[in-house]
């Protein structure tokens, strides 16, 4: 089942001149290197938005802001119900992320950071809009409250137009969807929007039963396979170094977590709330949860970020060339900004002779029949 499909936009925007910063053009770039187009009602779609500096020299900034303009959306949704780009929230409860230019208010020549922007619509239908970077109100209250340099950009530079379908949950999906919506209190359920029901039932401090339900009776529907990964993968993600250093026996025992695990390690569906695992035990257990999600629905948008932690898996269980192949298969054949993430973990390892450098044409990506 292919629940998103995703792609790479790069964009240049024309802006208005900051006097004393000699161009016309725009000094920084919005790109959406990752953007999901299309899910089922309920489950959050993800946005990397990269900002580039592309002027050739370094920029004063004060406090650039990034956010999110809609441009259209269903007509039965109100507009205070649209997401404000944070994972489970509105735009009303947190502000715009900020863009970390450092202290001293400049950016490199070279600069460039990427934020990644979750984003869960409140009903089916067709959304568009677009993310922008601009100095904003906060950036006057810097000014007053610091030494903040009086000239600095304040111009304001926007993606491409970006366009997400959210559709009726089908087949199990929707068995799952209607089944973790009735766990939601029939006063709560009569204020929110139908897909803000598993934000306001799923809680990981405030259990309501909806991840036992759903890996113990929907195993096999998209949601459960999201909430597997976001349990782990959003976790543990790591470069070269990192994987070095927790390679050691006495490091990889420091890897620990709850998770839903049997006395052995392994996955558990049944598990209510497990005891903390540790090193190889955790490692093998998350690996089989991840198997699970991943052999579920090997084509979701977040399938190829599954298959990058396994490889990394693969490095701390000793399985150095089954890691090689995970990653090379990834560069070869992957989403453009997880093959990206692999090559960069490829070339650090091999940098620091972790592993031995090869061609990606034997690559195999997990799951791959």
């Amino acid at each position: 089942m292919k629940s998103g499909r995703i792609f790479v936009l790069a964009l240049f925007v024309l802006v208005s001149p900051v006097p004393g910063f000699g161009s016309e053009t725009a000094p920084f770039v919005v790109e959406v290197i990752n953007h999901v187009e299309e899910a089922p009602m309920g489950l959050p779609v993800v946005c990397d938005v990269r900002i580039r500096n592309i002027s050739g020299i370094a920029q004063a900034v004060v406090a650039m802001e990034l956010d999110l303009r809609f441009e259209s959306w269903p007509a039965d949704v109100e507009e205070n119900d649209l997401p404000g780009g944070y994972h489970f929230d509105s735009p009303s409860e947190l502000p715009p992320v900020f863009v970390d230019h450092g202290d001293d208010y400049a950016v490199s020549s070279d600069w460039f950071e990427v934020k990644r922007r979750w984003l869960r619509f409140p009903a089916v239908g067709r959304y568009s809009f677009r993310y922008f970077i601009h100095m904003g109100p906060t950036g006057e209250r810097v000014k007053k409250m610091f030494n903040a340099p009086e000239e600095h950009w304040i111009g304001e530079a926007s993606s491409k137009l970006l366009t997400v379908v959210v559709r009726e949950p089908k087949g199990i999906d929707a068995e799952a969807f209607q089944a973790v919506c009735a766990l939601a209190p029939e006063r709560l359920a009569a204020k929110i929007p139908p897909a803000e029901c598993f934000r306001m039932v799923w809680h990981p401090l405030k259990p309501t039963g909806a991840m036992e339900l759903l890996l113990t009776k929907y195993l096999d529907s998209t949601y459960a396979s999201y909430e597997i990964y976001r349990s782990f993968t959003r976790k543990w993600e790591g470069d070269a170094d990192f994987y070095d250093r927790y390679s050691s026996p006495e490091n990889l025992r420091r890897i620990n977590a709850y998770a839903r695990c049997d006395a052995g390690g392994h996955a558990a569906p049944e598990a209510k709330k497990s005891e903390e695992t540790r090193g190889v035990d955790y490692l093998r257990c998350r690996d089989e949860w991840l198997q699970i999600a991943l052999g579920n629905h090997p084509d979701t948008w977040f399938a190829d970020e599954i298959r990058l932690m396994l490889a990394g898996g693969a490095y701390l269980l000793g399985e150095k060339d089954r890691c090689q192949s995970q990653l090379e298969g990834l560069i070869a054949k992957g989403r453009p900004y997880v093959a990206a993430k692999a090559q960069d973990l490829l070339d650090g390892m091999v940098e620091k002779h972790m592993l031995p450098s090869s061609s990606p044409k034997a690559g195999h990506i997990e799951g791959e029949q």
